[in-house]
């Protein structure tokens, strides 16, 4: 069992100047300032809550990692103010994942995994271009729905298709194995 999840309730409401700017915002901007949320997942012998993560920048976090192992390799989350960091390992019947800060591992097939990214970033993008559908107009929002749905692709299309969104092929590029600190 992989299961991720946020706390709608938990995003602030944008100040009308950031809510005007959505169309246009850049990246980077959208994936370190915008729509915090508390996010959860839990799996067979872990149970973490990350408070004040941007949902964008998890997101595209673990849609790289979800490529990642979906070609077999280890796939990282990182976090971007700390050295701490989750990471997924591929084995026989699953995946292994460790956090950096506890010794705890914790276990899932691969297909749950893969599943609970892709349910978790289709959710979110549904409830922030619910609550402004501004959202919508900004090549981030396009670039977040292509790279979802490369991870629907055979693993070697799968892999082309996610290292073209990461190297500029969309219209902006992606740093997507960083990700803000949890608080």
């Amino acid at each position: 069992m992989f299961h991720l999840d946020f706390d709608r309730s938990s995003m602030r409401e944008l100040p009308k100047r950031k809510i005007a700017s959505l169309p246009s915002v850049t990246e980077m901007n959208l994936r370190y300032g915008y729509f915090m949320v508390e996010v959860r997942f839990t799996t067979e012998g872990m149970d973490e809550s990350f408070p004040g993560t941007t949902i964008l920048d998890f997101m595209l976090c673990l849609l790289q990692a979800a490529d990642d192992v979906g070609c077999g390799k280890v796939g990282r989350v990182n976090f971007t103010d700390n050295p701490t960091s989750i990471t997924f390992h591929p084995k026989e019947f699953g995946l292994t994942i460790l956090r950096s800060w506890d010794p705890v591992p914790g276990h899932c097939r691969t297909d749950e995994f893969l599943r609970a990214v892709r349910l978790f970033v289709e959710a979110g993008l549904e409830f922030v271009s619910g609550k402004y559908p501004a959202f919508t107009q900004n090549p981030v929002y396009r670039k977040i729905l292509a790279i979802l749905e490369e991870l629907e692709l055979s693993p070697d299309r799968r892999s082309k298709g996610l290292r073209a969104a990461a190297t500029g092929s969309f219209p902006l590029n992606t740093h997507v194995q960083q990700q803000p600190a949890h608080r």
